[in-house]
Parts: C-alpha cells; structure tokens; sequence
C-alpha cells in the first residue's frame, strides 16, 4: 500500500448501522477473509505442518512435510493431481509453513512465511496460488509488522493498526474475480502469515480489536504512507474525488531526514524511463522538462509538471503530469520535490515517500514518542473521524446440555450485543442432515426436541435488522443425544422359594448415556408399597415375609434426563407354602451300579442330578440308561479325574452328590471363587456368583439367571477372558476363576484401561495406546501412531463402534473400552 495504485473508493452500502455509531455491526469483519498470496506463488511449493491438518479427507498429523507441484494445471501431491487441494487445521493455534525458492539476477533466493487459519492451494496460470482464509484480526497479524516496523512505539503500532482494519474492510471483495478478497503485496496491503517474533505489533492488534475509524457513522478507507515530507496531503491532489477527513496541512513530526532523496537523470535516461513506462512511443524523443510548467500544491507537491517531445517526424509535442502522475512518471518516491538543470542534466531533491495521504508512518513513530496515543495519532491524520468499535451482532452462544436424551427438550439461547438490532436464525444440523431450521426473529432462545439418538451441530446466525446480508454474524456448539433406556426383560430367581428365602430380581435394559442410569425397585403386595429401593445397580434382592402375591415395579431412569423415570416394567411372584426345593448332600442314591441298557427310577434320578451338574443335555429325564445318559457320566467321569467307563458305580455316585453339595453353597461375597469348573449347562449357586462378579466387573450386562450357565454367562467369560489376554472358551477354569478374583481385587488390569473419557481434542499415553489397538483392529487408518485425538482417531472410533452396536458418538467411554477389550486387547497383549 505503499506504492502508487490506482484506488476505487470504498463501496459504504455494505456496511449496516443502527441510528448510533458504537451499536453498528459489519458482516464482512465476522467472516474469514481471503488473501490471494501472489508473493508466494510458485510452481513448487514446500509445505510444512506445525500442528495436524484435515486434507482431503485424511489428517496430518503436526511435523509432516509435502512437495506440492503443478502440471497441466492440475496440482501434486504424494503422486496424486487435484483441482485444488485445501489444508484445514484442528486448532486455530496451528500454522503451516510455505517455502518458496525464487530466482533473482541468476542466484537462488527463499522465501519462508508461516500461515495461521485455513489455506487453499489451486492453479493461477501454470503456478500454484496459495489462498490464506484467515479472520480478520490474525490476517492484521501479519500486515502490521510488514507495513510499519514491529520496532517503533506501542501507540503508533496501534494507529496502523487500526488504519489497516480500516483499509481490509474498506477493500474487501477488491480481488473477486481473481478468487479472493485482498493480495498479499503493495498492491494491497503486505502479508506475510504469522510470526511470533513480532510482539509488539501482535500487541497491537490485539489491544484495538475490532476498533475503526468512522465519518459520519461510516468507516472510512484509512490509507497510509511511509512518509509525508513533512506536509499532509488533500486526497483531491492525489487522485479526482475529495474525500473530507483527508486533508492537506503541515505535519511538523514528520521530518526525518532519511526520507530526503536526490535523483539525477540526463535526457537520455529520462528518455528510457518515460519509454519503458509507455509514456512516449519508441520512435518519440524526450527533448526537455519545461521548467516554467511547474506548478505546485500549498505541500510543496508536484500538482503539474510538463515535457517537451519530438515526434518522429519532427513535431514537437508537449506532455503534461499532474496530481498522482507526477510522482509516478519517473518512478519517484514522491511528488513532493523540486528540479533544476545544471551540467547537462535534471536534478530531482525531494522529501518524503509515497501518497502523503492520512497516516505518515515516520510522523506516527514521532508522535508516539513524543507521548500520543494512538486515539489522538489518528484523529490528527484523519480530520473528523471517531474511533468505533464494531460490535458483534451474537454476545454469547449457548447450550444448556452438551448430552440429552432423545425426546428431551434442550434450550439453546444467544445473547444480542449491547445496542444491536439483532435477528437470530437458529439451524440445527444431525451430521449432515439440516433437521430444523428456522426464520429470523428477535426471539433470542429455542427449544428443541431430537428425536433420534447422534451428534447434533447448532448453528445460530444473526444479522441486524437492517441489514441486506445472508448474516451478519454467526456462532455454533454441538450436542449428543443417546436413546432412552428401555427395560427389555424382567426375571427374578429361584423360581419356586419360600418365605425367609431372599429372591433376586434382575432388570436387562439397552439404550441410555455414557452417564450411566439409575433403577428403583418398589415391591407392593395386596396393594401396599413394602418396599422402595433406589440403587445403581439393575439387580435387586429381598426376602419375603409371607406368602402371597408380589408385584415388582422397575423403574429406570437416566442420569441426564430431566424426567422421573424413562421406563419401567412389572413382574409378578408367586410365595407358596413347600414350595422350597428340599436341600441335601446326597441328593443321588442308589443300590445298584448303573450302566448302558438299564431302566428304572435310579436312572431317572441319575440323568436328572447329571442335568443339575450340567451335562445331562437332554430335554427332558426318562428312566432308560441309553447313548445320552451314558455320554453324560463318561464327560462326568473325565472332568472329575474318574475312569471314564460310563458306569455308574460308588466312586461316581460319591463324586456327583459332592458337586451336587457344591451346588448348595455359596461362595464369598468379596471375591471369586469355585470348587470345580464352571461351564455352560452347570447349575449353582457359584454360578449365580460367577455372574455377580463379571457383573461387578461391567462383563454380565444383561439379566441374570441365578443359578444357571447359560448363553448370555458364556458370552461373558468369554468377554472376560478376551480382555485379560485368556483362552476365550467360555469355560471358568481355575486360571479364569483366578483372574476374576484378582481383577476384583483390583490387582488385575485389562490389556486397555483409560482414567477419562477420550474424545477429540485430547492428548496423552491413553490415546496413543488407543490408537495402537485400534490400527491392530484395522479401524486406525493413519500410518503413524501420536498422542493426539484428532479426526481421524474420532472416525476410527465412529467406525468401530457402528460395527459393535454402540452409539457412534466418536467418544471412548467404558462400553467402548470393553468391547475393545473383549475384541481386540490380545492383539495388544500379544505386541507388546
């Protein structure tokens, strides 16, 4: 901005104010800007990842280098061709760096610049075009330190500060057709990305944020120049319109000597000039400065300035620079000099660098350290501007929940800037599906309702009342909806019992948070509530008192939903008199060795105290001793260290009736432990304790039949036996039964253990492992391992939880843990 160019006068109609000037909001200054970097362009370009990027798809993860190139118009990178190829950081602190290598007078030169915000490479005329898409404030970042020296004063950092503000709003859409709003030169303003050695103008910045210049409550084009020589200048002197708060008057802080400069040219050189600039054809010839046309403005600027030519057929012509024109027809600093001829050549002395309209930089860094402040610097180079701050059209954006419960209202709510006219626009997205979306009005909260379980983005737009923009101002915040619990199977044990004998009643349920849920359990008989229990767990037991009818009502309840309860179920039992099945130790006796073909109650009694241990699996008991029965006491006789003959004699006998003892007592409630091996069909009271203990453990997460191994007990061990690195067989072997006692006792891990919930945007050794495992599963896609939850963690959990039934909220809590432990823990053991 420095240099001469040609400037269409800010467009005012696209700024929209209220009836007072510091409750005015601009659209264009809440949405990114983009810089097309020409300085950088360059069929090569070196690209470098200081934090982790989304390209194309996939994320690079922070330290990664990539070659781009370009060819038939369509760029390179990593052996593919693209349209255009654009980099997306995951944090608004990352920067990416380009490195460019130039040629200059037959030597090699660099280019290295670090960029903040998004960066789209595409082609521009065999070259690639990188476009920065940054805010605002972080583009300022890199115009302040390159227009005016990080090194001057605080104050006159400041005043450039908010001249440059002025200047990028002023000029925004300058660039459309080429695809971007701003370039990164002189032809603009000079950008140079992010570096933090620049505090001082970083400072800058930062502390007049979003401050502007106004006139007439409408921000002006604050243009600026390295010096003005010591005389301000009327913008009416430079280019054709007057413009008020640009006038022309003395600047007695602008006088530093290293911006006088002498230039001495002979005709012949002046010749050259005026030629390479086009000012004369090839075949004219430069004959003389008329020194008599010179006239000049009350600065002491150039306002006319005449040549003398001689045409090539011998005319004689006259050429006349006036305003702008004469600083630029001879490449001058400014128009603020005198000429002389002496010696057969013009003498140019003048003062001062560039337009000499508004701010002087070299007058601004005197002013400072004379003690000014940026406010009285600008009101000095600006006659009859206010300084302004641009107010947000959206103070603050909320959501009252981050986790709701599908069928749950949740209120999200925007608070509108102090003396804005404000409309607000409320959309609700589920992944990619817009699934609300409302009008503008002034209400400024909406409740919604979802409907299915997912991730929901809220999107709020606002505009002032007044204004023709799509918005003016827009803010987002996400929320995740999990489905309700919802009781599927009620079932309480023993079946048949008595009084005095407790009865456990078990709640299966799906759905629900990460929160967990909470039950109630009330037990009403002849119409009276004898009992109401709140608890955590979905197993509840009690002892009834006398017989009669029992009625159960299950109650389950979320931890974040705001009702009484999201579902409950009801199971009747029935406490009869002898009902309890009689106890003994030698529930088997018989007078007779059994074997293969004989029948008789023996038999029966036999095959049903063999369906008890488990491993009679008929349906049903007959009194013939045939394939089956005998099948049953040979397994019987093997697992028991017997000879395996299928005879029954009175070493079996003694054996069945001890397991049979075994069955009858219970084992400790601290901890795990079982006389025998535990398999599916067996029956006892150490497989209700079994499945305690996995249900302690968060392996048993469905109702529990109390004394019997069946399917859903079996799935569990093995669950079990999976996350702890054993043979998944589903049998409770005495290394199993040790492992689940130590795991109670908390001396035992799982092969994956987390001590928070993982999602993305955090760190650490817990998402590195996650990672590792995960790529073992063929669900981490990324060739290298990190410590960083970024997208592509997040998709890799999304996917794994889709294909194991989990709600695929991308976030890994104890259900995800478990089932990545009962999946894929061995393959980690195994590794490492």
């Amino acid at each position: 901005m420095k240099k001469s160019f040609l400037i269409i006068f800010a467009v005012f109609s696209l700024f929209v104010f209220s009836s007072k000037a510091y409750a005015y909001t601009y659209s264009g200054y809440f949405k990114d800007i983009r810089i097309g970097l020409e300085n950088m362009a360059s069929s090569r370009i070196d690209v470098s990842l200081n934090g982790s990027y989304r390209v194309e798809g996939s994320v690079l993860q922070s330290g990664t280098s990539i070659t781009l190139t370009i060819s038939g118009g369509r760029i390179y990178m990593n052996g593919k061709q693209y349209n255009y190829i654009t980099f997306e950081p995951e944090s608004d602190d990352n920067t990416l760096k380009l490195r460019v290598v130039y040629s200059l007078w037959g030597r090699n030169y660099i280019k290295e610049y670090s960029y903040k915000g998004s960066m789209v490479f595409r082609d521009n005329g065999g070259k690639i075009l990188p476009v920065n898409i940054i805010s605002i404030e972080e583009y300022l970042k890199g115009v302040v330190p390159f227009e005016m020296s990080n090194s001057y004063p605080l104050e006159a950092l400041k005043a450039q500060a908010v001249a440059a503000r002025n200047y990028a709003l002023s000029n925004l859409g300058k660039h459309e057709k080429d695809g971007y709003d701003l370039d990164d030169t002189t032809h603009c303003q000079v950008y140079r990305g992010y570096n933090p050695y620049y505090k001082n103008a970083i400072k800058a910045v930062e502390d007049t944020r979003g401050r502007v210049l106004l006139y007439n409550n409408k921000p002006i084009s604050a243009y600026f120049s390295a010096s003005n020589g010591g005389y301000t200048e009327a913008c009416e002197n430079v280019w054709l319109q007057r413009i008020p708060y640009l006038k022309a008057k003395p600047d007695i802080y602008d006088n530093d000597d290293n911006y006088n400069w002498k230039a001495v040219y002979s005709p012949a050189e002046i010749d050259k000039k005026l030629k390479d600039r086009r000012y004369l054809s090839k075949s004219s010839t430069f004959e003389r400065i008329d020194l008599q046309s010179i006239r000049t403005y009350e600065s002491g600027r150039i306002s006319n300035i005449d040549i003398i030519y001689r045409t090539s057929s011998g005319k004689t012509g006259r050429m006349s620079f006036s305003k702008e024109r004469a600083r630029i027809f001879l490449g001058f600093n400014s128009s603020m000099y005198k000429v002389s001829y002496s010696g057969g050549k013009y003498i140019f002395d003048g003062k001062g660098s560039g337009h000499g309209l508004g701010l002087s930089q070299i007058g601004a860094r005197e002013r400072a350290r004379a003690g000014q402040t940026y406010d009285r610097i600008l009101a000095f180079y600006y006659d009859g501007t206010v300084l302004e701050s641009i107010k947000p059209v959206i103070k603050s954006f909320s959501i009252e929940r981050d986790k709701v419960i599908a069928g749950e209202e949740v209120k999200f709510t925007a608070e509108k800037s102090e003396g804005s006219s404000a409309l607000f626009k409320f959309v609700v997205k589920r992944g990619e599906t817009t699934v609300y979306s409302g009008d503008y009005r002034e209400a400024s909260s909406l409740s919604y309702t979802p409907k299915e379980s997912g991730y929901y983005k809220v999107f709020l737009y606002g505009k002032d009342k007044n204004s023709k923009e799509e918005y003016d101002d827009v803010k987002s915040s996400g929320f995740t909806v999990f489905a309700p619990p919802e009781i599927t199977k009620l079932s309480f044990s023993p079946e048949k019992t008595d009084i005095k004998k407790p009865i456990t009643v078990n709640a299966e349920i799906r759905g629900g948070s990460t929160a967990g849920v909470d039950y109630r359990f009330d037990v009403i008989k002849d119409g009276k509530k004898m009992i109401s229990k709140a608890m955590q767990s979905p197993v509840f037991q009690f002892t009834p008192e006398g017989y009669g009818k029992y009625h159960i009502v299950v109650y389950v309840k979320d931890r974040i939903s705001l009702k009484d309860s999201n579902d409950s179920e009801e199971i009747s039992i029935n406490v009869e008199k002898g009902a309890e099945v009689p106890k003994g130790g030698a529930a088997l006796s018989i007078s007779r060795n059994l074997s293969y073909g004989m029948v008789g109650s023996d038999v029966k009694a036999l095959q049903e105290a063999l369906k008890k241990l488990g491993v009679f699996k008929f349906g049903s008991t007959t009194n013939y001793f045939g394939v089956i029965t005998r099948a049953a006491v040979i397994t019987f006789q093997g697992t028991h260290g017997l000879t395996p003959n299928g005879v029954v004699d009175g070493k079996t006998v003694e054996k069945i009736n001890s397991e049979l003892l075994k069955l009858q007592t219970p084992t400790s409630g601290g901890s795990f432990s079982t006389g025998r091996t535990l398999q599916m069909g067996m029956k006892g009271d150490d497989v209700n304790e079994l499945q305690k203990a996995l249900k302690k453990l968060g392996y048993f997460n469905y109702f529990i039949t109390t004394k019997y191994f069946g399917s859903v007990t079996k799935s569990a061990v093995i669950s079990f036996q999976k996350a702890y690195g054993l043979t998944a067989n589903g049998v409770v072997d005495s290394k199993t039964a040790e492992s689940i006692d130590m795991a109670l006792e908390g001396k035992l891990k799982p092969a994956f253990n987390i001590s928070r919930i993982l999602k993305k945007g955090v760190k650490g050794e817990e998402v590195r492992e996650l990672q590792s495992i995960l790529k073992r599963m063929g669900y981490f896609k990324y060739p290298f391992i990190t410590n960083y939850y970024g997208v592509i963690t997040e998709n890799a959990v999304i996917a794994f939880q889709k294909d194991n039934g989990l709600v695929p909220d991308g976030m890994v809590g104890n259900l995800t843990v478990k089932k990545i432990n009962e999946l894929g823990a061995s393959l980690l053991r195994i590794e490492n």
